[in-house]
């Protein structure tokens, strides 16, 4: 019954007895959690005329952000690297043979794909007056390979079973066609942990929450960052003392698929923490967002038509259980991470939001993609002006679980649910999946708002021809151009 799935202050950290534990004190004598003056950018976006003049900070007693002694001087993951490339006392510059070999493959990397990159370094121009030391595309990565990186990559073979008879295999059709793919992910703790270390965001790193107020008293909050939000305030009242949150911030767009050998393709799933300010984090050259998987993308020609839905929603969330594994257990009683400030926090990855368009929304949420992936609103429902309640996880997962079991609900088929169990997102700690979507601007904005509803209303109103005149007497906009029509080619 619902009522025996625990609720999640039974189950956290803060109810362990187990003495070996419980988290350390946070050193008294350390730094204490930086707290810089609010940006220009916090400036700006307080309302004209007012200024951003009181900043509350967290209770004294939550210790948030608070650092912790170490026998020895911490180092960040960089620094680490630094130091054993120094130990092998080798060039600075790797496999590479000088600056210039250096600069060239950072182009090829950037710029180049592999089958171009072959026929590039075959050119005589290349091969015989720059001489470079890889002459083939297979020396190039491995000199590419050799180099000191990050967090490592898995890979881990899939096998789909699916429900039609392989005919081929067993005439009788007791055996049911199968697929296999790789997925392939990185942990995404030891990605926070290099993102919270990168001393490149030294200065624009936060480890605790506050509030900003234009006013002492009376004055209107500003909400300008992660960190400025209520969420963060929230969950840090529920960790242990001395905790750091590292809010993760997960991106995914089936749009964008990445071609590997063959015809095959992957879904790259992304990964960025609210520490790092959002101005930084946009800027695609800062490195802010790191890649932490690459989901597989099958036929599933081993379903039927009927049930392919169904297997794609269960392969995604199949997929991402594997990759977000790791995130359950450290957000249920944190890692020792060291920080850009070459200081160590107790810190804990916990899942807060979810950037996706409305499609992988429902697809996350585990909903039809004519529901809404955050409320119970029905598809006939929408735009009435009616309250409608939020989806609540313990619920949801608790109808799921009953249609596993092969319980058929109507609560379920009212819902608009996927029968998949688990979903990813089951075990996460401190997590509300239907509360951590952004706005998705294209289905949700433009072609919700403005064009299923204003444009729809404003048609009903004044009608379409004169809809369509008062669209055409509208002003050029500066700085926008039509694409010139192309002469005619008679064929």
């Amino acid at each position: 019954m619902l009522e025996e799935i625990p609720f999640e202050q039974d189950i956290s950290p803060q109810n362990e007895t187990d003495p070996e534990r419980a988290p350390d004190l946070p050193d008294q004598d350390a730094t204490p959690p930086v707290f810089p003056p609010a940006s220009s950018d916090a400036l700006e976006d307080a309302r004209p005329g007012e200024h951003i003049t009181w900043t509350q900070r967290p209770d004294e007693n939550l210790f948030a952000g608070a650092t912790y002694k170490t026998t020895e001087p911490a180092k960040t993951t960089f620094e680490l690297i630094q130091d054993a490339e120094i130990l092998k006392g080798g060039v600075v510059l790797g496999p590479f043979r000088d600056d210039d070999e250096w600069q060239l493959a950072k182009w090829l990397i950037k710029h180049v794909g592999h089958t171009a990159t072959e026929e590039f370094l075959k050119l005589k121009i290349i091969s015989e007056r720059a001489c470079p030391s890889y002459t083939r595309k297979t020396d190039f990565f491995d000199k590419i390979d050799s180099l000191p990186g990050g967090v490592q990559w898995n890979c881990k073979t899939l096998d789909i079973d699916g429900d039609l008879p392989d005919l081929n295999k067993d005439p009788t059709g007791a055996t049911m066609r199968c697929e296999r793919l790789d997925l392939w992910w990185r942990d995404p703790v030891e990605c926070v942990a290099e993102l919270i270390g990168n001393s490149a965001f030294k200065e624009v790193m936060r480890y605790a929450p506050e509030k900003l107020f234009t006013k002492s008293e009376g004055g209107s909050e500003v909400i300008n960052q992660m960190w400025t939000a209520e969420w963060w305030w929230e969950i840090q009242k529920r960790l242990p003392p001395g905790s750091t949150i590292a809010p993760l911030i997960l991106s995914s767009d089936k749009t964008m698929l990445s071609n590997f050998r063959g015809d095959n393709s992957a879904w790259p799933v992304y990964l960025t923490i609210g520490n790092i300010s959002k101005e930084k984090r946009r800027e695609v050259s800062s490195n802010a967002t790191v890649l932490i998987g690459y989901l597989p993308i099958p036929k599933f020609d081993c379903f039927d038509k009927n049930t392919r839905s169904l297997a794609k929603y269960r392969l995604f969330h199949r997929c991402m259980g594997i990759i977000m594994e790791s995130l359950v257990a450290a957000g249920t009683s944190g890692q020792k991470m060291v920080c850009a400030d070459s200081l160590v926090r107790n810190v804990w990855p916990i899942f807060a939001a979810y950037v996706a368009d409305y499609p992988e929304q429902c697809l996350i949420a585990c909903c039809k993609e004519n529901r809404c992936p955050i409320c119970t609103v029905k598809p006939e429902e929408r735009g009435d002006h009616q309250h409608h309640p939020l989806r609540d996880v313990r619920e949801s997962l608790y109808l799921m679980q009953r249609q596993q079991d092969g319980e058929k609900d109507a609560q379920f088929e009212d819902a608009g649910m996927r029968a998949v169990y688990p979903p990813f997102w089951a075990n996460l700690p401190h997590s509300d999946i239907f509360q951590s979507f952004t706005p998705d601007l294209l289905h949700q904005l433009h072609k919700g708002v403005f064009k299923d509803h204003l444009v729809k209303w404003c048609t009903e109103i004044i009608g379409k021809l004169e809809v369509d005149n008062r669209f055409k007497a509208m002003p050029d906009h500066p700085g926008h151009q039509e694409k010139p029509k192309l002469p005619h080619r008679p064929t």
